[in-house]
């Protein structure tokens, strides 16, 4: 359990990222990894008045604000119907449904978890995300900046032309953190086939189209994997021909 001396409503972003430039300060989003530690705050920071917590169509994309849930992300009916329901596939084995009731996208997101089922499906999506400060990244330079440039993430930027999308994971027993997991978005000829649980930080590699089989053992040679308590390096190789393989399949069928 956290503790902390002052709980802060932000008013603005402004107030909001200046408070957390300080290092004893943070944002609580949904407040679940927070609560999995034992560390002592000084400030913690809510942006819960801030409309954070709204889905928007608009133009060549979608926008995912960071207080918006997994919980919302999964039965959302437009975002699923656009995006081949790689959404609830993906995330409806995260723990259970209260937890993802109350895990927000923004907080999600900044952790960089390497294993997070959502941070790979976006890295495959070539998704974007908006800070506060330094403005729009793609997902994939988001999960290599220095984690000390302190920040506020404040959406989510979903391309309207990664609809064709399709996630695959494996799991040890129902929901437990992946072994392994993989997203693949299919736009025209280009296949962005994005690896997770490595377990690494997510990794993502672009192809052209071709046999699935032959992609998946590609990838595989050129991803580094490692050794934990849920499976050795080797497995994991193994496990990634046969789960982009499946992704790739799933993508190129008709109608996907």
């Amino acid at each position: 359990m956290i503790h902390y001396e002052k709980y802060v409503r932000a008013k603005s972003m402004d107030e909001a990222y200046a408070l957390v430039q300080n290092f004893d300060n943070v944002i609580l989003g949904g407040m679940l990894w927070l609560n999995t530690g034992n560390a002592h705050y000084g400030t913690v920071v809510d942006l819960c008045d801030l409309d954070l917590d709204r889905i928007k169509e608009s133009g060549d994309c979608y926008n995912i604000y960071a207080y918006v849930t997994l919980g919302r992300m999964e039965t959302d009916e437009a975002l699923n119907a656009h995006y081949s329901g790689v959404f609830k596939e993906a995330l409806s084995d995260i723990e259970g449904v209260q937890l993802r009731n109350m895990a927000t996208v923004g907080g999600t997101v900044n952790l960089r978890a390497g294993f997070s089922d959502l941070c790979v499906v976006l890295l495959a999506m070539n998704a974007q995300v908006k800070l506060y400060n330094a403005g729009i990244v793609s997902m994939e330079k988001f999960l290599t900046m220095d984690r000390s440039r302190r920040d506020v993430v404040k959406k989510i930027i979903l391309p309207k032309n990664a609809a064709n999308t399709a996630y695959q994971a494996l799991r040890n027993s129902a929901t437990d953190i992946p072994v392994l997991n993989c997203a693949v978005t299919k736009v025209k000829d280009t296949l962005r086939i994005a690896v997770g649980a490595r377990p690494g930080s997510p990794v993502v590699v672009t192809e052209q189209i071709g046999d699935a089989k032959e992609i998946a053992e590609k990838v595989a040679e050129n991803i580094t994997f490692g050794d934990n308590v849920r499976g050795s390096a080797e497995y994991r190789k193994l496990l990634c021909v046969t789960l982009v393989k499946r992704a790739i399949e799933q993508v190129m069928k008709e109608g996907k």
